[in-house]
């Protein structure tokens, strides 16, 4: 991530403003990598080779663009749009070249 590192929002954080200012939707929260997951309506799917492509740029250039998410019923960041870039930052902390708790801006609906 390029500049100054954000710190993580706990996602009960999130929870609480989605469910107590519903005019604060739509905002971009900065929340930590471990604490995001898939969400099992995103579908793109790709190989191993272009996941690898996608790790490579992101250790390389940062995360170019933010992944867009939702509050799951158990409180947990459901990642909408952006899956594969969820899935290759998860690579790249797997791989020890990107700390689990890393901030990630997901602009939470």
């Amino acid at each position: 991530m390029a500049g100054r590192a954000k710190k993580a929002a706990p996602v009960e954080a999130v929870a609480d403003v989605v469910e107590s200012a519903p005019e604060a939707l739509a905002t971009l929260h900065h929340i930590a990598l471990d604490a995001l997951v898939v969400a099992p309506g995103n579908v793109r799917r790709g190989g191993k080779a272009e996941l690898e492509q996608l790790a490579a740029s992101i250790h390389a250039h940062g995360l170019l663009q933010n992944l867009t998410g939702v509050v799951g019923e158990g409180g947990e960041v459901q990642v909408i749009a952006g899956g594969r870039r969820l899935r290759a930052m998860q690579l790249l902390a797997k791989r020890k070249l990107l700390d689990a708790a890393t901030p990630v801006p997901v602009m939470v609906f």
